[in-house]
């Protein structure tokens, strides 16, 4: 027998949407382009919702000191949360508010108890 059925993780999901997400974001999937010789040229990212999804960007952890093009930068990972049931792969990136975008790292849910979908993300750099 489930301690809370569907309907109460629904209504805690939008509670979590309603007092937490502040953000809004696109999931970006990878589309393969054929370069004019016929091998493959640089993946694109393009969109797969229609609207915008609501969502907040958290600090995982720590800065993680990271060697970059022989310099020492710091990278923090971030947990992206997304309404419950949101389809996402690992391969997908995260556009958030329309200029920060996310590598995905993780994907922490589905769990037994769904409120939120959970990533783990590293911020991409520009330049990167």
């Amino acid at each position: 027998m489930s301690i809370f059925s569907d309907s109460d993780l629904q209504a805690f999901g939008a509670l979590a949407q309603d007092l937490a997400f502040k953000d809004v974001c696109d999931i970006l999937r990878s589309n393969p382009v054929q370069d004019t010789q016929g091998g493959s040229g640089p993946d694109q990212y393009n969109a797969i919702n229609p609207d915008p999804i609501p969502c907040v960007v958290i600090d995982d952890q720590a800065p993680r000191p990271l060697i970059q093009a022989q310099q020492l930068v710091a990278r923090i990972t971030k947990t992206i949360m997304l309404p419950r049931l949101t389809a996402i792969l690992r391969t997908d990136k995260i556009r958030v508010n329309g200029t920060d975008l996310y590598t995905i790292l993780d994907l922490q849910d589905p769990t037994t108890y769904e409120v939120v979908r959970r990533v783990v993300a590293l911020r991409e750099e520009v330049g990167d």
